[in-house]
């Protein structure tokens, strides 16, 4: 271990309390499935004149949603017994998909594939592309425990983002440019896009749980453009997802205080 990981250990374990311990296990396998809505602030019409933008734009769609599924594991770092809870880390795979349009100024902008083709002005847009988006969220945060059958858990992540090209749609010409697409999107670090992630989680089984989540994330590079509004870039989303908890993971499952009438504890119950 380096000096530097001893030295977080100690600042994580002073700020959980003198009764948490190092723990580390896999709590859970995850599976989860989200609606994203991401600002759009490329809207511009001829109301604000001397504005940045004034002039039409065709094909920008106002209010993208976009449906993810979520594959990941939950893992134990440490576990306080004061108050029941645990430092938890959660990466994860997101996959998303949607239509991206980009236009002769280099802009590109959430689409739809009837509006694929749309125009700044009077300049028609180079092209428009189905587009995989791939997510790396790695929340880190604590999770309270209720009752041995819920949790709620706040968590911060520093989630990466890529975007994959999967073919043309409607192209301009027969071989429209898109270069300039894939250089958009990795322009400004918006490959990077810190987040907040809430959830709550309950038991269904001693094996299987559900768990409501909502995350809030923004490129903090998006949020200095001072040319298009606060929201351009930021990104809401809520989920449900499902958990399979290990029946050998060291879950940190505390025993029952009560057994049932007539059954005699072992010494180690006692």
């Amino acid at each position: 271990m380096t000096l530097r990981r001893l030295a977080l250990t100690v600042l994580l374990v002073s700020m959980l309390g003198p009764r948490a311990v190092p723990a580390l296990s896999v709590d859970a396998l995850l599976i989860g499935l989200s609606q994203a809505w991401t600002g759009n602030g490329y809207v511009p019409t001829p109301d604000d004149p001397g504005g940045p933008y004034d002039f039409p734009v065709t094909g920008s769609e106002a209010m993208p949603i976009d449906p993810f599924l979520g594959f990941g594991t939950r893992l134990v770092l440490l576990e306080t017994t004061a108050i029941t809870g645990a430092l938890t880390l959660s990466p994860q795979l997101q996959v998303g998909w949607r239509y991206y349009l980009l236009y002769a100024s280099g802009r590109v902008v959430p689409s739809q594939i009837e509006a694929a083709a749309g125009a700044e002005g009077e300049v028609p847009g180079v092209g428009s592309a189905r587009v995989v988006s791939v997510r790396l969220p790695l929340p880190i945060g604590y999770e309270l425990r209720i009752a041995d059958a819920h949790a709620l858990s706040i968590a911060v992540s520093p989630t990466f983002v890529f975007r994959i090209p999967a073919g043309d749609v409607a192209p301009r010409d027969e071989a429209p440019d898109l270069s300039g697409m894939w250089g958009f999107f990795y322009d400004r670090m918006r490959f990077l896009m810190p987040e907040l992630v809430l959830s709550y989680r309950f038991a269904m089984s001693e094996y299987l749980e559900a768990a409501l989540f909502a995350t809030y994330g923004v490129s903090p590079l998006d949020l200095t453009d001072t040319r298009l509004p606060w929201y351009d870039q930021m990104r809401i989303a809520a989920g449900v997802e499902l958990g399979l908890r290990l029946p050998l993971a060291g879950l940190a499952r505390r025993r029952e205080s009560r057994l049932p009438e007539g059954v005699e504890p072992f010494p180690a119950d006692e």
